[in-house]
């Protein structure tokens, strides 16, 4: 139970982790988003202030520049067109919103969120800020930065904090809970507008922490027992949320270039380390599956 210091991070090319510079104090339900190449920790368990954690010098730094803030446990941000939200976390009444803009180095007050709650996670989906779940809620809403206003959205099939949430494939994420920990992974979608069983992940887990990088979600940590169990888990998860693709093929006298960036991992690896053994004679060219087939293509694949 207790808060921790510690700071890791992880390179996917070497499969390996590497201790950092630890926080100056411990943290625990703490609020972390990315902005500028450097990291912000808000909050955390009896914690009212703001760290940031500069890769380059591999130091963290107390911020002074939070009169504005109410900070307290739960909370959670989330980076956005190069500007950082923080939702405080309320387990009552509203929950207050803050925007920080890095060219001015000032934070500004947004409309609060409307249900007030704690261990919430927040995602970007359908250019809007999406809060899902919380401690004692299954409430979604979401939040439209341009109208600074916030919409109800499909509530949880239940209650479900401590979770993570991911977007891909044009849908909502949501593994896991704590409270009564499960295994089970429901997934959103937009055109239904519900909730769904979609799989279930190797384990029951609670209350870890995840990111996307590369084309894949990482679940890492958290606690795989009951809650009055004190199983705290080192293992990381990952899967390739990379979107299925179509391939089009297009006559060699046809302008273009190979495009490999939205295929698979595997399959833009073959085409990579692949040798031409004669002259090209067309084109392949990646498109997401949603999209239109370009005019001078036809389907390969």
């Amino acid at each position: 139970e207790a808060s921790k210091k510690i700071t890791e991070s992880y390179d996917p090319q070497t499969n390996a982790w590497t201790n950092l510079q630890s926080l100056n104090y411990s943290r625990k339900n703490v609020a972390t988003a990315s902005l500028g190449g450097k990291l912000y920790a808000i909050g955390g368990r009896d914690r009212s202030d703001l760290e940031i954690y500069d890769p380059l010098s591999n130091t963290w730094t107390l911020d002074s520049n939070t009169t504005l803030l109410s900070i307290n446990e739960g909370g959670a941000a989330i980076t956005i067109d190069n500007k950082m939200y923080f939702i405080d976390g309320n387990g009552t009444g509203e929950g207050r919103m803050f925007a920080y803009d890095p060219v001015s180095s000032e934070w500004s007050e947004k409309s609060n969120m409307p249900v007030g709650r704690t261990g919430f996670k927040l995602v970007w989906f359908q250019k809007r800020i999406w809060a899902i779940g919380g401690w004692n809620s299954d409430a979604v809403e979401s939040y439209d930065i341009s109208t600074d206003s916030w919409r109800t959205e499909t509530s949880l099939p239940g209650i479900r904090g401590g979770h993570v949430a991911w977007v891909a494939e044009d849908k909502i994420f949501v593994l896991g809970r704590w409270g009564g920990a499960t295994d089970e992974i429901i997934v959103y979608n937009p055109i239904t507008e519900d909730w769904s069983y979609h799989s279930q992940f190797p384990t029951i887990i609670g209350n870890a922490g995840s990111a996307i990088l590369d084309g894949r979600v990482y679940v890492v940590g958290g606690r795989t027992s009951n809650i009055d169990e004190e199983n705290h888990s080192s293992q990381v998860f990952s899967a390739d949320i990379t979107p299925p693709m179509d391939l089009y093929y297009r006559e060699a006298n046809a302008s273009g270039t190979i495009t490999l960036d939205k295929l698979s991992t595997d399959l833009a690896g073959e085409f990579a380390s692949s040798s031409a053994v004669s002259a090209p004679l067309g084109l392949v060219s990646a498109v997401d599956y949603n999209d239109d087939a370009p005019g001078d293509h036809t389907i390969l694949e």
